[in-house]
């Protein structure tokens, strides 16, 4: 098997990885494991699937090294591999599951849970490929993401569980999600799209309060018409070796400071300085770093205002963050909590914000748990 590929940004230090298999173009930026007591899974249930407009999650079990220092006892716990392929590239990840997770069963019947957006749209085909299998359905995919949620909240640690960037002073780990703390609360998944669900007290999805047609499709898009990126993690590599502050029009450039108690150093118009530029230097050329920077902050801003104002119309206090958004960009993660910071200022709301871990991933760990 050939190695995967890493390539550097030396400038932010963040490491963009690629497979080069051939085989299988999973993404390697994306595939992650977590140990689990074995409690948590039916024995029944080989595999699960997160189908998004972007990717396809895959979460399974796999055999536990015997001699892992993870593990404290061994047939207590399980292994859960995680993967991530792209979502249009069905037969790369249907070839995956049937080499890799389903090759021992020899054409046996198996059972697997599908969730997501896509799960309707790929049923048959996963069917056809797959015909020995016996596949549950459901399209409550925010649901299985509180699962996901709660499962790891109950067994993992904060430092396990959080970015650092996170907020959980006070909150209890390695318990329930009611005794944690963190109820009720907001969801807030951050993928090709925005989606933000309410929860209850009781830890129960009440239904969708808000979101937004922004997010990682908006961004992948815009890129590829405003730079030379072939890819999201082209794209993601420009903008995090980056600068905004070098195209985007700040407090400080409009009124030479300060302004009613506001920073100068605050962002008035993203891409601002080119169009106060290029009228009078049409031939001035801009770097694709910088624009692909600016355009990870115009987009990230308006996500994090989305997700503060929801939570302030529900009267919640905290809000979770996941979605594959937040994958290898701390960037991302920067600028929502510094937003965050300025609308708390302006707007009176206190607010929470947790940046989960394993973001991409916890859709299809819901799944792949008991009901």
């Amino acid at each position: 098997m050939d190695l995967p590929t890493k390539t550097c940004c030396t400038s932010s230090d963040v490491l963009v990885e690629r497979s080069q298999t051939g085989q299988h173009d999973c993404l390697i930026g994306n595939e992650s494991s977590v140990f689990l007591p074995a409690s948590c899974f039916p024995d029944h249930i080989t595999f699960s699937l997160d189908i998004g407009g972007t990717l396809a999650k895959l979460a399974y079990p796999v055999q536990v090294d015997h001699q892992s220092s993870h593990v404290e006892s061994v047939g207590t716990m399980k292994h859960i591999k995680l993967v991530a392929f792209d979502t249009d590239k069905v037969e790369e990840w249907l070839n995956y599951i049937c080499e890799t997770v389903l090759g021992r069963y020899a054409g046996n019947e198996c059972h697997a849970r599908a969730t997501g957006t896509g799960c309707i749209k790929y049923y048959e085909k996963i069917l056809t490929k797959l015909p020995f299998l016996n596949l549950e359905v459901d399209c409550k995919e925010m649901d299985h993401c509180l699962k996901g949620i709660d499962v790891l909240w109950r067994h993992l640690t904060a430092h396990q569980l959080l970015f650092d960037q996170s907020d959980f002073v006070g909150l209890e780990f390695k318990t329930t999600l009611v005794e944690a703390g963190l109820l009720p609360c907001i969801i807030a998944n951050l993928g090709s799209a925005l989606t933000i669900v309410q929860v209850n007290e009781k830890g129960v999805v009440e239904g969708i309060v808000g979101g937004s047609s922004q997010g990682g499709l908006a961004f992948l898009g815009l890129g590829f018409l405003l730079t030379k990126a072939r890819s999201y993690e082209d794209l993601l590599k420009l903008a995090l070796c980056g600068d905004h502050l070098a195209l985007d029009l700040l407090l400080n450039d409009t009124a030479g400071s300060e302004y009613n108690d506001t920073s100068s150093d605050v962002v008035v118009s993203s891409f601002g300085k080119i169009a106060k530029l290029k009228p009078h230097h049409p031939d001035m050329h801009f770097r694709q770093e910088d624009v692909a920077s600016s355009l990870l902050y115009c987009i990230t801003e308006e996500l994090a205002k989305t997700i503060y104002l929801v939570a302030k119309a529900q009267k919640v206090n905290t809000a979770i963050l996941c979605g594959s958004f937040l994958t290898n960009n701390p960037s991302a993660i920067k600028h929502i909590g510094a937003k965050k910071a300025i609308c708390s200022t302006y707007l009176k709301h206190d607010l929470r914000m947790l940046f989960l871990k394993y973001e991409a991933y916890l859709g299809a760990i819901g799944a792949l748990t008991k009901i």
